[in-house]
């Protein structure tokens, strides 16, 4: 949550050391994940084997979609530091409104999604998952806006693709969240 804010401000303010940062960031925590999922493996085989057959399933669901957040982060990330690093043409500011109106609602998921993981009441479950659906429709429209204008204008297009981009990554951490969201409410266990 923080790279990706930090990635898309980035792209605002054309700040290059930030992005830099965020690759390794993003780096160290796929790592990091890959150890924790040897190890969670290796803890699972001590639990009863019925148990295990029946969450299984929801953990690897989980843990495949928070791998695959980590890469979308990792393409956003690199084409930004690319086009920053290269000093293309910023975002037009006629788009940063729209822009930052949508990154900060798929920050409001993400936010909403911690709080449910460290408190474990998963009861909201699929209101979020469908408000992810919803934003994921919005981000969707509005990727198609920059591609119409995209035919009629004669703004950089390089910084146009990059942002239909951005918005399809942006779409597809939201579909990864919202598979981790069911995985972890079935892997807990309230969602029968």
């Amino acid at each position: 949550m923080n790279t990706y804010r930090n990635a898309t401000d980035s792209f605002l303010t054309e700040q290059y050391r930030i992005l830099k940062r965020g690759s390794s960031l993003i780096d160290d925590e796929r790592k990091e994940l890959k150890r924790q999922r040897r190890r969670e493996i290796i803890a699972m085989r001590r639990l009863d084997p019925l148990t295990v057959i029946q969450r299984n399933t929801w953990y690897f669901l989980s843990i495949n979609s928070c791998q695959q957040m980590l890469y979308s982060m990792k393409r956003i990330n690199d084409p930004l530091r690319e086009h920053i690093g290269n000093n293309f043409a910023p975002l037009p500011p006629a788009y940063h409104e729209r822009f930052l109106g949508l990154r900060n609602s798929v920050i409001d998921m993400f936010n909403a999604t911690l709080s449910m993981l460290e408190t474990g009441d998963f009861t909201d479950a699929e209101q979020l998952r469908d408000k992810c659906m919803v934003i994921q429709g919005q981000i969707s429209a509005d990727r198609k806006l920059v591609l119409d204008t995209l035919q009629d204008s004669k703004q950089n297009m390089n910084t146009q693709l990059l942002t239909v981009h951005i918005l399809q990554e942006s779409q597809e951490l939201l579909g990864s969240l919202r598979h981790m969201i069911r995985g972890m409410n079935k892997f807990a266990g309230t969602d029968a």
